[in-house]
């Protein structure tokens, strides 16, 4: 279980929750928010928002007029259009992978929920607390550090630097066998979005000139730092709306810090009694396999989210066939223990279909891989638990959580269904304008008029909506499985609204 995985900005329940609890602290979606009916599907102004802004559109609908947001409207009706087809179709839910794609995407999604609910939600924060931490907020710290590896030797580095008072220029040359001059240094400010837990060694407390602080630990190592001085913003300089938007900032800083360390008592008592005990041969063979499928594993992995998540034959996602073989010959060979249950290498596979391991460590090598992949396994092992206690809080059935699923879920059965279209009619992909101008707008239209009847839009709702012109890709960085929303379906170009029902009437008369 990762620090930042839970961290307010990434609070959330996939796409739902960031729009919903980040913006409103947990306030559900009014009906005046529905901007389409699709059947018995919503389309909320939330999801149209985050459908269009958190992945990169397509050059035909990238901007912010009023025919880009039609395509838009028209391509997320299309994917709900091109699901439906599809509904029914047993090839997909047959699918191992695919089922435990979308098994994975909402136990993480309840795992989010179970943060907030057991955690973050029960958090107070003391408004005299706020007030204290205001000015330190507004300091620009200029520090030196440096690091250490093992907690041995973060604990020598403290008495040496706090007992003994060795100056931290000796010290920093006594570990780096250099005189001392070299010594690292960096600015360090709040507002600019710091290590959490540099931000909270730093602006918890007021600090002193020279003043060391330390050992701070992230993901395995240790930071020693030396205050060297800083400068503060003068209160003249911040507006009133800043001076707001700074207390509300520092308040949610503080619920999180909290909430964090709540949770992570929580989670030890989820996991107390239980140790994972590893049979070191096949740890090791496994690890060395691993080790040759992370060089390639990103690149397989954008592959398979684009469009091959559903292909029966990728049994063993980032592994080569090789290697797939390779891990055949061990997969009944006993991996480890937990809480008395004996896994195989066959239920670890089972498992990382649903959770890929998150190395702690971004930057692997061959040095530390066995290590990062020992982390990475007991971190997976952790939050299993953590699932587990979700289901038994009934979390899987959490409003947030289904409509969480049912997205990924129509988002696949539409790209499944637009594979097969195509496949059936021998398109090959290559100019994906040609394609969809040729086929898949046509096809697209022929769905608006078979559907016609189950299609309303709320055309007041729809014109409020404003969009930006800027590209990008939002992630949770730390995740599982880290997209915070599937990329847009690339399905049509049409941007006339000429289907469904009257709207207006529609809409005042169920939703007054």
């Amino acid at each position: 279980m990762n620090r930042k995985i839970f961290t307010l900005i990434f609070l959330v329940i996939s796409v739902f929750l960031s729009f919903q609890f980040c913006q409103g602290k947990g306030k559900k979606s009014g009906n005046s928010d529905i901007v389409a009916k699709v059947g018995n599907q919503v389309i909320t102004t939330g999801e149209f928002i985050r459908r269009a802004e958190y992945t990169v559109r397509p050059l035909y609908c990238q901007g912010s007029s009023n025919v880009d947001k039609q395509i838009i409207l028209n391509s997320l009706i299309a994917e709900k259009l091109l699901a439906q087809e599809a509904a029914e179709d047993s090839d997909f839910y047959s699918n191992k992978n695919i089922m435990s794609y979308l098994e994975g995407r909402k136990e993480q999604a309840m795992r989010q929920v179970h943060y907030y609910y057991e955690a973050y939600n029960k958090v107070k924060v003391n408004p005299d607390v706020v007030k204290r931490i205001f000015p330190l907020a507004g300091r620009k710290y200029n520090v030196s550090y440096f690091t250490v590896d093992k907690e041995k030797e973060a604990a020598f580095v403290r008495k040496k630097l706090f007992k003994d008072k060795m100056p931290f220029n000796k010290m920093f040359a006594l570990l780096s066998h250099t005189k001392g001059d070299s010594l690292p240094s960096r600015q360090v400010s709040w507002e600019k979005g710091e290590v959490k837990e540099i931000e909270q060694a730093l602006f918890s407390y007021p600090l002193k000139k020279d003043e060391i602080v330390g050992p701070v630990s992230i993901n395995g190592k240790f930071i020693f730092m030396r205050i060297n001085g800083w400068i503060d913003s003068p209160r003249r300089t911040v507006s009133e709306n800043q001076a707001d938007q700074r207390l509300d900032d520092i308040t949610d800083w503080l619920k999180e810090n909290k909430a964090w360390e709540n949770y992570k008592l929580y989670v030890a008592g989820l996991m107390k009694g239980k140790k994972v005990e590893f049979v070191r041969e096949t740890f090791e063979n496994l690890a060395v396999l691993a080790a040759k499928a992370t060089i390639v594993s990103d690149s397989i992995r954008k592959a398979i989210l684009k469009k091959e998540i559903w292909d029966p034959n990728k049994e063993m996602r980032g592994l080569t066939a090789d290697m797939v073989e390779d891990i055949r010959t061990i997969a009944d060979h006993p991996l480890l223990k937990i809480d008395g249950k004996i896994w195989t290498i066959k239920d670890f596979q089972a498992e990382i279909k649903k959770h890929p391991l998150v190395f702690r460590n971004r930057y692997l090598s061959k040095k530390n891989f066995v290590e990062e992949f020992r982390l990475a396994i007991v971190d997976l092992i952790s939050d299993k638990y953590i699932t587990l206690d979700a289901y038994k809080k009934g979390y899987d059935k959490d409003k947030m959580v289904t409509e969480n699923y049912n997205m990924w879920k129509e988002s696949l059965l539409a790209l499944y269904q637009k594979h097969k279209f195509l496949n059936e009619r021998g398109v090959k992909e290559h100019d994906q304008m040609e394609i969809i101008k040729k086929y898949l707008d046509p096809y697209v239209v022929s769905l608006f008029k078979k559907y016609s009847g189950e299609i309303q839009i709320n055309v007041p709702a729809f014109n409020k909506i404003e969009l930006t012109r800027i590209s990008m890709v939002s992630v949770q960085p730390e995740m599982a499985f880290p997209l915070l929303v599937p990329s847009f379906p690339t399905l049509t170009t049409n941007s006339r609204l000429d289907y469904g029902k009257n709207q207006d009437y529609f809409f005042i008369k169920i939703f007054p």
